[in-house]
């Protein structure tokens, strides 16, 4: 049984920023503490996750979401501190190098983005049509749980720790495919998405079913009168509706891709590390290309 490691880029990417600390690196008066942290952590993946088949799903710039729900991820980027914005400001030009230039140097052919899509959307698809393969999903990202089996896994860059089927049982007393349920009625606080929330009886009060409300509702039933009588309203169902289309992963649309077998250039990697002067890979290459795959 083949094994395919899929990594979601950003997840990635902000895990490494976070764990590199800021500015520690740099060549040519340039931060290259993000790249060299992902160089590092792609090293990791594939020692610990020997998988059979890379993939590297990345976020479109754009989203097919909004034009369903403008506040969409809105405010995403907003009220951060003096200093989480300097950190970004170092950290996401590195990450458009490593997706526009470090990657493709490497000559990995699974490199898939999709105009309006989200890299949970690419995620999705692979594993609906590979289901007879073994899956890694290297992410954090909890709207993923909805695709977990017993053949799919996630394996979280923070902490390094995998989290599957069993864990999630465990967690949240339901099966993966019910938490599409969660999100729809609950709504997703990271991405904007808000539960269920009808004014029942016309007077400014609205009736709100959070995260913990979904969480018991489908995993014991359990639901005040109030709460599940704005579920089964006229505007809890079109709010449902919407989420379904925001949540369910992957979004309506979103294509199959063909993932083939894991190889890329070992000349591409040198190119790499003398650009930004990674003089401990340029040392050892011939470890790093083993590790990486790269002929």
């Amino acid at each position: 049984m083949k094994r395919i490691c899929i990594i979601d880029m950003g997840s990635v990417l902000h895990a490494t920023k976070f764990s590199m600390g800021k500015g520690k690196l740099s060549h040519n008066d340039k931060p290259t503490f993000v790249i060299y942290g992902f160089l590092l952590k792609l090293q990791f993946l594939l020692t610990k996750i020997r998988p059979d088949l890379l993939v590297f799903a990345i976020d479109s710039p754009n989203s097919k979401r909004k034009k369903i729900f403008a506040a969409y991820k809105e405010k995403r980027h907003k009220n951060k501190t003096e200093e989480q914005n300097e950190l970004d400001k170092l950290a996401y030009p590195q990450f458009d190098e490593i997706k526009n230039y470090v990657i493709p140097k490497l000559g990995y052919s699974n490199v898939f983005s999709e105009d309006g899509l989200e890299a949970d959307d690419i995620i999705g698809s692979i594993c609906k049509t590979y289901t007879n393969s073994e899956i890694v999903v290297v992410s954090n990202d909890g709207d993923l749980y909805q695709l977990l089996t017993d053949k799919i896994v996630m394996f979280d860059p923070r902490v390094n720790q995998y989290f599957g089927i069993e864990d999630f049982i465990k967690k949240y007393k339901m099966q993966p495919p019910d938490w599409k349920k969660v999100k729809v009625y609950g709504g997703c606080t990271t991405d904007e998405v808000p539960g269920i929330r009808v004014d029942l009886d016309g007077n400014g009060k609205t009736t709100v079913i959070g995260k913990d409300a979904a969480i018991k509702y489908v995993s014991e039933g359990n639901l005040s009168d109030k709460k599940l009588k704005a579920l089964n309203s006229e505007k809890g169902k079109k709010q449902i509706q919407r989420n379904k289309s925001l949540v369910i992963l992957p979004f309506r649309g979103t294509p199959t891709y063909e993932v083939s077998s894991l190889s890329g250039s070992k000349t591409g990697l040198k190119e790499v590390a003398q650009k930004y002067g990674f003089k401990s890979i340029l040392g050892d290459l011939n470890n790093w290309n083993r590790i990486l795959r790269l002929m």
